[in-house]
């Protein structure tokens, strides 16, 4: 993969089982960059067409504002 980095966590969870919370926690921090917009929700490894497109247009779609923090989810 070339150009932006990809996050270095993921926060993956069932419908209704506090994702949200667990997102704007880390989002806070200033040394962590949460993957933008949070609406619509990235759903890169659901739809298989977005995951078709490949990982770099995962990172360059949610994760274009990250290239100064050290953790990005």
């Amino acid at each position: 993969m070339h150009g932006r980095q990809g996050p270095t966590f993921l926060i993956a969870g069932a419908p209704r089982s506090g994702t949200t919370w667990l997102y704007h926690l880390p989002d806070r921090h200033p040394d962590v960059y949460m993957a933008k917009p949070v609406r619509p929700e990235p759903k890169f490894f659901l739809v298989d067409e977005l995951y078709a497109r490949g990982l770099q247009h995962y990172v360059d779609t949610w994760f274009a504002g990250a290239e100064a923090v050290r953790r990005r989810g």
